[in-house]
């Protein structure tokens, strides 16, 4: 009886240290900056959330054909998945280009569309990058307070204010924005 209390003690300390670890108990501040402009090579996505990663992964596989190494990746998340089902979500996914390689990409005759979005003023928030779970987390976690601290500014989130979502993997940072 005592062992495998014991045990069970072990393993809830386990759990709660490993939670702390990938950020879920810290405190995440919003603030107003602006961010870009974003070059990005990208694909649309209609269906679940979920599925957007084997996306991403091809277009950053096609790019490193290319010799264009992007170690930023990026979605915009059109729909409200707390409204629309999940087979008819609208995203476009793919990877963040690089000044210095944005000659590298031939336009025609692509895989993927490229695009580029202007400097704008957005709403940011940064979760750390520490394994798969992040991108699971990430957004249980970050999206609630997002939320929380537009109803308190009388900021309205419509479907013309997609979230974005960048996956800078060289500083292991998932950076969250809504444009206002």
């Amino acid at each position: 009886m005592k062992k495998n209390l014991y045990i069970l003690v072990t393993l809830a300390i386990l759990t709660v240290a490993f939670l702390w670890y990938l950020g879920i108990f810290s405190k995440y501040e919003i603030k107003k900056q602006g961010m870009g402009p974003y070059t990005m090579a990208y694909a649309e996505h209609i269906g679940p959330y979920t599925k957007v990663g084997p996306v991403m992964d091809q277009i950053y596989n096609d790019l490193v054909e290319k010799d264009i190494n992007s170690t930023m990746g990026y979605g915009r998340y059109f729909s409200n998945p707390k409204i629309t089902p999940k087979e008819d979500l609208r995203s476009e996914v793919g990877s963040i280009i690089k000044e210095e390689d944005i000659l590298k990409l031939d336009r025609t005759g692509e895989k993927y569309k490229v695009r580029t979005l202007p400097k704008a003023n957005y709403l940011v928030v940064e979760f750390p990058y520490k394994n798969m779970l992040s991108f699971m987390i990430g957004p249980m976690k970050i999206y609630p307070i997002m939320e929380k601290y537009m109803l308190e500014n009388d900021i309205e989130w419509s479907n013309d204010m997609p979230s974005m979502e960048i996956y800078d993997m060289e500083n292991k940072t998932i950076i969250y924005l809504v444009n206002i």
